[in-house]
């Protein structure tokens, strides 16, 4: 297949093209049901008046509108008036909580006379704008521009024009908007439908958020490149019932779906018989899978719980794109199963070879093919090219690569002959990109590299539950801090608190300073956990009041039974009292910290008296008594 836009110079072209079709943009209820359906040519129409209403507020030509918009059909309104009448459209998450009006705030305080469009949704919690931002934005009502005379004249093409500016998701600190030009969105839309081979017979249906890089430039801008039409759910309907996102591709023949690896996840506990009953997934051809670290054991179950409903698994598709790449970078081969490499994670610091999986050190990462057409992909260690089979920094450029970031210019995050550095580490296998995780992720401990969501994953899969590790210094010896879903009675924290701390002591030796409950863990719209931020917070004193009021563990009575739960925190899940320390398989590292842990004054614990204490009640009996068992005779 191929696209069907011909040669364009600026989106508005690109919308002319589309309105000249009988496609366009259906919005669904949360039961599939449609609600609104608005074709290209009505959307064009509709958007002319709000660029009408623009030209009469006001609103210079070229000014930044800040998009605060919840409702999608609201949002392609006013992203498409802004577009018409010459503005450049900033999206961002609808204000709807304390942490949509912190980034909002963030946002504004780098604006200079921001313009703001927003529906009656949000204007409640735009209230809540602290009093030295209250008077700066001046705000426009969305329902208003739609009722005013359409405009009249249109801006002159400039494909090097700025376009929009998209926020990134602020998984590592404050979100940056990444300016992209009308060249740079045409290219990727024309690279994106050629590496996946998307074209005129396909039908797009997407839960993603607009604001969001992968739900607006692919799931809404791209089925305008190829001519389809394209079915739009709330992230709120997907959210209560991920399950309809599915019955819905299938009601309505969608071939192209996308989501994080979170919202599979999602979708997993609640992929019932009984959902999955009639259900037939036989027309999709491609499920993006982006966004976030791509899980090839979340996909592989998603995929085999949707075998049964005619999902072939070549349809699962795995990909790498960011913000500042307009979307799209990496792509596999279309048509071909996900492919992933098992590799040691203790081997993927930057420069390093990486190595296979060996046991007990063992991580699955998918493979994420190579670069889309237009983009070019290098990577660097310092400067100098990875060496093959290496760790090095991912580095992009291209026609759809941005050359600026709004406000500030962030001189790391270029390189002096044009690079874009993203920030992620990744290696190349058998020619095709995998992400090895975000250097910023990344902590040492003992001499090796641990990436966070590798960590993570060993909590997860060793019974510790769901957790978001934050690092406060990068080197880990000084303790990680770990938030874990915690739902339950708050007595119960203490035994759920020593599990996370036994396994990553166990499985890799770290030390947790503090395990801190969340009724849920902090994700970006696009899935990503908040590690950064809630780091700051964190070393800001945020959760001093939270991490006071935690209950302390039962004080341990007997000498043996301290013996045990430290043994228990260390190395072995159920230790027993008689089972020498060796049989258990305790390693000489925990050995070492037990005894850091329980020598005192005229006891001493070195080597000769663990070998002569071999088991948690003899070593007991040695610290209560000093008494040591007797040498078997010779």
């Amino acid at each position: 297949m191929s696209p069907v836009a011909p040669a364009l110079a600026t989106l508005p072209d690109l919308l002319d093209l589309a309105a000249s079709g009988e496609k366009g943009v259906t919005l669904l209820q949360a039961d599939g049901e449609v609600a609104v359906t608005l074709s290209y040519r009505a959307l064009r129409e509709g958007a002319r008046r709000v660029a009408g209403g623009l030209d009469a507020a006001g609103v210079p030509r070229g000014a930044t509108v800040l998009l605060q918009l919840a409702s999608p059909e609201r949002f392609v309104l006013g992203f498409w008036g802004c577009l018409l009448g010459g503005r450049v459209p900033a999206p961002l998450t609808a204000c709807q909580n304390a942490e949509h009006l912190r980034k909002l705030e963030g946002v504004l305080a780098g604006q200079r006379d921001p313009w703001v469009v927003v529906g009656g949704e949000v204007e409640d919690c735009l209230a809540g704008l602290g009093s030295d931002l209250a008077q700066r934005p001046r705000t426009l009502r969305l329902a208003a521009l739609t009722r005013s005379d359409p405009c009249v004249s249109a801006p002159p093409a400039d494909p090097q024009a700025l376009a929009l500016v998209q926020y990134s998701s602020g998984s590592t600190g404050s979100p940056r908007g990444v300016e992209l030009t009308h060249a740079n969105v045409l290219a990727n839309l024309e690279g994106i439908a050629r590496a996946a081979e998307l074209g005129p017979g396909d039908v797009s249906l997407s839960w993603v958020p607009l604001t969001h890089d992968m739900g607006l430039v692919g799931f809404h801008l791209t089925p305008l490149f190829l001519g389809i039409d394209q079915l739009l759910l709330r992230p709120r309907d997907f959210l209560l019932r991920p399950a309809g996102w599915l019955h819905a591709a299938a009601r309505h023949r969608a071939t192209l779906l996308g989501a994080p690896s979170f919202a599979l996840q999602l979708c997993l506990p609640r992929l019932k018989p009984r959902e999955l009953a009639g259900l037939d997934l036989g027309r999709v051809r491609r499920v993006f899978v982006g966004a976030d670290q791509v899980d090839p054991e979340v996909c592989a179950r998603f995929g085999a719980r949707l075998a049964p409903a005619s999902l072939a698994p070549e349809a699962l598709y795995p990909v790498y794109g960011l913000a500042e790449a307009t979307l799209g970078a990496c792509f596999p081969l279309p048509g071909s199963p996900m492919r992933d490499v098992a590799v040691d994670p203790r081997s993927l610091s930057l420069g390093a070879r990486v190595r296979p999986a060996v046991e007990g050190h063992r991580l699955r990462l998918v493979l994420l093919g190579r670069p889309v057409p237009g983009v070019e992909l290098r990577l660097q260690v310092e400067g100098v090219p990875a060496a093959p089979g290496c760790v090095g920094e991912v580095e992009l450029r291209g026609a759809c690569v941005t050359r600026a970031y709004r406000g500030a210019a962030d001189p790391a995050a270029f390189t002096a002959d044009g690079w874009l550095r993203t920030g992620d580490l990744g290696f190349l296998h058998d020619g095709q990109l995998v992400i090895a995780g975000r250097s910023k992720d990344v902590v040492c401990a003992g001499g090796e590299t641990h990436h966070l969501h590798d960590l993570e994953r060993l909590v997860r899969e060793h019974g510790g539950g769901e957790v978001m590790l934050t690092a406060p210094s990068p080197h880990a010896d000084a303790g990680l801090v770990a938030f874990l879903i915690h739902r339950g009675p708050f007595e119960a924290l203490p035994a759920r608190a020593r599990r996370v701390r036994a396994i990553l002591r166990r499985l890799r030796g770290l030390a947790t300073q503090v395990v801190l409950p969340l009724r849920s863990l902090p994700r970006t719209t696009s899935g990503k956990l908040r590690r950064g931020p809630f780091a700051q917070r964190y070393l800001r004193g945020a959760f001093a009041e939270l991490e006071a009021s935690l209950p302390r563990p039962t004080p341990v009575g007997s000498t043996l039974e301290r013996v045990l739960a430290l043994l228990g925190e260390l190395s072995v899940d159920e230790p027993e009292p008689d089972r020498a320390f060796l049989d258990a398989g305790v390693e000489s590292r925990a050995l070492a910290e037990l005894a850091l842990e329980l020598e005192r004054p005229g006891r001493p614990l070195g080597p000769g008296v663990l070998l002569a204490a071999p088991t948690p009640r003899a070593l007991a009996r040695y610290l209560d008594t000093g008494e040591l068992p007797a040498a078997p005779p010779e």
